[in-house]
């Protein structure tokens, strides 16, 4: 972006904002401890703009605070060659460049914009010795991660001097240029300093694949692709690219039909490999969400409340972060570049203008809880310990008033979940993809039981809001499961603070006898006194460790028709056979079990002799009754709950039934 804003829209936004109003306590620039470096989280920031707010002194800090480990700022021509063939670092520029070195922040310098004392501003030779000056300058800094050749040339000088359309369809001349310059700068920076790296990009990604198309020898010396994949009014996992209508657009489809963010990547990624014979690493150099008011002034940008996108800046990162071939991921920008809420460029920052304190926006916040959970080392796990789970109702659209509009572009609604691997533990970030609607109830999800060591602390957080979600956390033992997790667009995070090893519980044998617990490990158990029959009441004493009985207390002097106590199998399981050892007063017992398809079957079990377990094989025995589900009497699996049930025609008014062990045959492979 890099945008200059006219006097007049400064003017107006000096009247829309009421610049002249003191600055109230709420608005000053946060001042917390600073967190670790996270790798190849970025930010964009215009530090040369100090007569504009850009206080480097303040904001270098606030990178801290966030755990931003790399800035992309760029470097101009005009200020460095001032006299033809002579080049020096102008002193603001240093002054940033020092204080973000010094805070050893890592810097992705782009080098930009053209130079008047040339014939042609854009001279192709005249850049590369610019280029050759900064790498011979800063040859042997690590911290100078990459040397960014120009920046959106379909936006900035390249497509107005030449011609051509912005995508590059067709005939585009300025695309051809931009091609010479970047083989001559990329060669000429190479040989000055053979291990600074080089990217590059033509500014939009289907200009990025048309250049790597037709102009392959430009990347020969080129280490990266640049990307700016802002989806303007879509949510951070769609990308206004991919699909038979933009691919006429275009000339080139840059995404999937599904149009997703991940699909933009892996298409540049198989076009590279393709064209170039190798897949360049992805920096994504610019990427954000703009908080002012489109309704102003209407634009290309859609402008959002700032709980959204700080909801949409975490799910961006975090995905991005999760690609094993992106080397930088810089969110747009680091402070609101003005104060006009018409104008989408003064309103992209996490924190607010100088004159407004630097106050901290809600995408600060949530970006610093981001960071704290990553920290400075982690690794992204493409093979989770355990998938999300979720499964919900939708509202049926049987009636043209229940009918809900379709966003063609959006979709993908499911549950995501990303697990990374930390110098802590673990942690997995969850959302639901799609819009923010605050409207309904969201979905909900849960994570199937979990093997975890017994120092493990288990925090679970709204990234946006802050709010604590510890409370859906079930825990017996080793053995952990989360249920009821808000399935919406603010991404949750759960921190699994562990030195050990998460493992997922192994499924039983088929074949093989298994134990069902009668503590809450693998699935909690709970009591019902059959409220749909007034009268009963009872309760149930569930064990704290194994080798200790499951009690059902009962009580229907007053009435009712059974009480049961009824375990959600956690992982669902393919239970064959059933016996039950119980001391029993004067009761008998009847077993339910639920199939896959919600459909219940309900068994009468014999009366055990005394000191042996009551068996029952579900493959061959003839249920009392069934219903709900499927309605085809036939079992399903697996089964997600079972159930020990009292009785009142088979039991005296009130007692105690003793659960010692219930043992059960898993499904054999063969059946």
């Amino acid at each position: 972006m890099f945008v200059r804003l006219s006097f007049l829209s400064m003017l107006l936004g000096c009247f829309l904002c009421f610049a002249s109003m003191p600055i109230s306590a709420q608005d000053a620039a946060p001042d917390f401890e600073p967190i670790a470096a996270v790798p190849r989280f970025g930010n964009c920031t215009h530090m040369r703009w100090q007569d504009r707010g850009w206080e480097v002194q303040k904001l270098i800090p606030i990178l801290k605070q966030m755990g931003v480990s790399t800035i992309r700022d760029g470097l101009s021509w005009g200020r460095t060659e001032k006299v033809k063939g002579q080049y020096a670092l102008d002193p603001q520029d240093e002054v940033w460049i020092n204080a973000a070195l010094q805070a050893d922040i890592k810097i992705i310098l782009m080098l930009g914009y053209g130079n008047k004392l040339y014939d042609n501003p854009l001279d192709a030779e005249g850049y590369a010795n610019f280029a050759a000056w900064l790498a011979n300058h800063f040859k042997g800094n690590h911290n100078i991660l990459a040397f960014e050749l120009w920046n959106e040339p379909s936006n900035f000088h390249f497509a107005k001097q030449y011609g051509g359309a912005w995508n590059a369809k067709g005939d585009a001349p300025w695309l051809t240029e931009f091609a010479k310059l970047v083989e001559k700068s990329a060669a000429a920076i190479k040989q000055v300093d053979p291990d600074r790296t080089v990217i590059t990009g033509a500014g939009t990604p289907p200009g990025s694949m048309h250049m790597i198309k037709r102009y392959p020898h430009a990347f020969a010396r080129v280490d990266g692709l640049t990307l700016h994949p802002y989806s303007f009014r879509l949510p951070p996992e769609v990308v206004p690219y991919g699909g038979d209508g933009i691919a006429k657009r275009d000339g080139i489809s840059a995404a999937g039909d599904d149009h997703s963010m991940r699909s933009l990547w892996q298409t540049l990624e198989n076009h590279m490999q393709q064209h170039l014979g190798r897949k360049l690493g992805i920096w994504v150099t610019e990427v954000g969400y703009t908080t002012f008011n489109h309704t102003l002034k209407a634009g290309l940008y859609a402008g959002y409340t700032q709980e959204v996108q700080a909801a949409y800046l975490v799910r961006s990162t975090v995905a991005g972060l999760a690609w094993p071939n992106m080397k930088t991921y810089c969110l747009y920008d680091l402070m609101n570049d003005g104060r006009n809420p018409a104008v989408n460029e003064d309103n992209f920052g996490l924190v607010r203008h100088k004159s407004e304190g630097f106050a901290p926006k809600n995408a600060f916040f949530a970006l610093r809880r981001m960071a704290q959970l990553l920290g400075g080392y982690y690794q992204f796990m493409p093979q989770p310990p355990v998938e999300l789970q979720s499964k919900s109702a939708q509202l049926d659209e049987n009636d043209v008033w229940k009918k809900r509009p379709v966003d063609s572009y959006i979709t993908d609604h499911s549950p995501q979940a990303y697990w990374f691997k930390t110098d802590k533990g673990y942690v997995t970030f969850i959302w639901r993809h799609g819009r923010i609607n605050g409207e309904h109830n969201p979905p909900l999800a849960y994570l199937p039981v979990l093997e975890v060591p017994s120092d493990t602390t288990i925090q679970i957080t709204n990234l946006v809001t802050g709010m604590s979600l510890n409370h859906l956390v079930q825990r017996a033992g080793n053995d952990v499961a989360i249920h009821h997790l808000p399935l919406h667009g603010y991404p949750i995070a759960i921190a699994w603070d562990t030195k050990g090893q998460i493992k997922p519980i192994s499924q039983p044998v088929a074949g093989r006898d298994f134990q069902l617990p009668l503590t809450h490990a693998r699935g909690r158990w709970k009591f019902t006194n059959g409220p749909e029959f007034k009268g009963a009441n009872g309760s149930m004493d569930v064990p704290e460790k194994n080798g200790q009985p499951l009690v059902i207390h009962y009580d229907f002097t007053g009435g009712g028709n059974y009480v049961s106590a009824f375990k959600l199998l956690d992982p669902k399981l393919n239970i064959e056979k059933v016996s039950i050892d119980a001391d029993i007063a004067s009761a008998d017992l009847s077993l339910r079990v639920v199939d896959q398809t919600g459909q219940t079957f309900q068994y009468k079990l014999n009366t055990p002799k005394a000191g042996q377990p009551v068996t029952l094989n579900l493959s061959n025995a003839k249920p009392q009754s069934s219903w709900g589900g499927a309605k085809d009497r036939k079992l399903h699996y697996p089964l997600s709950s079972l159930w020990v049930m009292v009785t009142r025609k088979s039991a005296s008014p009130a007692g105690t039934v003793t659960v010692n062990a219930i043992q059960t045959t898993i499904l054999s492979d063969e059946q």
